[in-house]
């Protein structure tokens, strides 16, 4: 009776084990099904103090239900132009243009003005700044699953 109840112990062990592998596996698979290099949604906006328009585009006036969005190949961009005195020359959301593919944020001195350039790639990322790419978060959230689910076992 011993063996027996030893027997399916076991069992039941190796089974939950190999469903947390398949999980995690999974987990896996599915992270590396968003690819970076596919269209995304992205907002288009622009705006600069010697236009005679309101600013529905920089980051404390956004208003997303006023913005255009197109599928960009790139992904998405927000960039920011200050004068040499830090007042604002233009802001603008747009698509990717450059080649750099791992850029995700950088700053830029051109001697005429400083630029900061934000890099994202995932839907309607530039109407707001993150740090999170949509993989990182999709596996976070499989990993915190999976533990919830089995680690306390």
């Amino acid at each position: 009776m011993e063996v027996r109840a030893a027997t399916k112990s076991m069992a039941a062990t190796m089974a939950s084990s190999a469903f947390s592998s398949v999980c995690v596996l999974l987990a896996i698979l599915l992270s590396f099904l968003i690819k970076e290099n596919e269209a995304v949604k992205c907002y288009i906006c622009s705006w600069s103090p010697h236009d005679n328009r309101s600013d529905t585009c920089t980051k404390n006036n956004f208003i997303p239900e006023y913005t255009m969005v197109h599928d960009c190949e790139k992904g998405c961009e927000v960039v920011s132009m200050r004068d040499p005195n830090g007042a604002m020359e233009m802001f603008y959301r747009n698509c990717y243009t450059k080649s750099e593919n791992d850029l995700k944020f950088d700053r830029r001195n051109t001697g005429i003005n400083e630029e900061e350039v934000y890099k994202c790639n995932w839907k309607l990322c530039n109407g707001a700044v993150s740090v999170f790419t949509s993989q990182s978060v999709l596996l976070l959230t499989f990993t915190a699953a999976w533990c919830i689910l089995f680690c306390g076992q």
